[in-house]
């Protein structure tokens, strides 16, 4: 029987390296494989509709979130309600309070800021603002002049009684 040497430095070393190169080797041929998805070998129905619908509802948020401008929504002409409520967003906005307390007051002189405030498209506001101001209890002798004495900034009384002024 033959007596084995045992083996130089280098063929350790020529075996080490070769086999840590045929390990690479497999495992770069295992990363080359392509991997093709079950589903697209059978294709399957189409996506059912709610998926699609969420999609673009989603698609449909998300441009909207990024086109809204820094303020969040219209301009209420008030820095401080801007600032507690983000700009005017779209909902119901109930104002209530006893009578005669100022609330149709109050409501006409949003009204007519958030028209003047939101006149022009910039971009911190995309969108203009039209507002339609509805009341069961003051007709025109009584919504004219408040406007006025709004947009003019002069007393109510002034515009009510021009003879007295």
């Amino acid at each position: 029987m033959e007596q084995q040497t045992p083996p130089s430095l280098d063929e350790i070393e020529a075996m080490h390296y070769g086999a840590v190169d045929n390990m690479v080797q497999a495992e770069a041929k295992e990363q080359a494989t392509i991997e093709v998805p079950v589903h697209s070998l059978f294709p399957l129905a189409e996506e059912p509709f709610f998926k699609t619908q969420m999609r673009q509802i989603i698609k449909e948020v998300n441009e909207y979130s990024w086109n809204r401008g820094e303020l969040g929504g219209l301009d209420w002409g008030y820095g401080t309600l801007n600032k507690a409520f983000e700009g005017l967003n779209t909902g119901v906005h109930l104002i209530a309070g006893a009578s005669n307390v100022g609330k149709s007051g109050i409501c006409m002189q949003l009204a007519w800021q958030i028209a003047k405030s939101n006149q022009r498209i910039t971009e911190d506001r995309p969108k203009k603002a039209y507002v339609l101001y509805f009341s069961l209890d003051d007709n025109n002798n009584e919504l004219l002049p408040r406007l006025v004495a709004i947009d003019q900034q002069i007393p109510i009384n002034c515009v009510c009684f021009p003879k007295k002024y």
